[in-house]
């Protein structure tokens, strides 16, 4: 009964060992698209051009970043430049990327059927931006399916 028991346990063990290789192995498959997703397109605060080709160690899309107060005592700054189909930056009020009370600010073409040169640009005096759009403290940079 007992060698029953143990090659019954083995057998279970090996199935179960095999189940979470494959599990791991599609687990890791998504982690690793995931991480190849193209995020193409430049971003511009004021003129200067803070994501994209050429900018040394272009921040993470997923990274959230402190907008700089220099921008936050303007009432007609920050300019912020989209350019590409597939990009956008989310403005949030709160300085750690968490919406609070106030929906964040999405600017960005996203739209494929436009051409990829396609720039967006907003600020706190273009015509639909929020009151206090100057205040903001914190953006995203991701992919417009993010």
């Amino acid at each position: 009964m007992r060698v029953f028991l143990l090659t019954a346990l083995a057998a279970v063990s090996a199935e179960a060992r095999s189940l979470l290789s494959r599990s791991n192995t599609h687990h890791m498959d998504l982690v690793q698209k995931a991480t190849n997703a193209t995020v193409t397109g430049e971003v511009y605060f004021s003129d200067n051009k803070i994501f994209g080709a050429g900018v040394g160690g272009s921040q993470s899309s997923m990274d959230c970043q402190k907008v700089s107060a220099n921008y936050r005592e303007s009432s007609t700054e920050p300019r912020i430049k989209v350019c590409g189909v597939n990009l956008k930056v989310t403005l949030f009020l709160w300085n750690d990327c968490q919406a609070g009370s106030v929906s964040p600010l999405e600017i960005g073409a996203c739209d494929s059927s436009k051409p990829a040169s396609t720039c967006e640009e907003f600020s706190p005096g273009s015509e639909g931006a929020p009151a206090g759009m100057q205040h903001f403290l914190s953006y995203q940079i991701g992919n417009c399916e993010a």
